[in-house]
């Protein structure tokens, strides 16, 4: 396993389904502009996804402290709290 600051890689074809998935319910828009290469397509969350993604930080949130919780029990004097 790797270190904490390293980024698991998406695969080529795993990113735009998602954003697609994304845009077809509302929660991104994508706009055709030009850029540096020639015209690229610019995504931006929507009102909806902003409130999708504080509800979805607020559950995680809740499930990390959950588990600190448990984890606290567990291992009492061993839990080192990382901000």
């Amino acid at each position: 396993m790797g270190s904490v600051d390293e980024r698991p890689e998406l695969r080529e074809g795993v990113l735009l389904p998602v954003i697609h998935r994304l845009e077809t319910e509302g929660n991104v828009e994508g706009r055709w502009l030009p850029g540096p290469q020639g015209v690229r397509r610019y995504y931006a969350l929507t009102a909806r996804g902003r409130r999708q993604r504080r509800r979805a930080h607020w559950a995680w949130g809740l499930s990390v402290g959950a588990l600190r919780v448990h984890i606290e029990q567990l291992v009492p004097h061993r839990v080192h709290r990382i901000t």
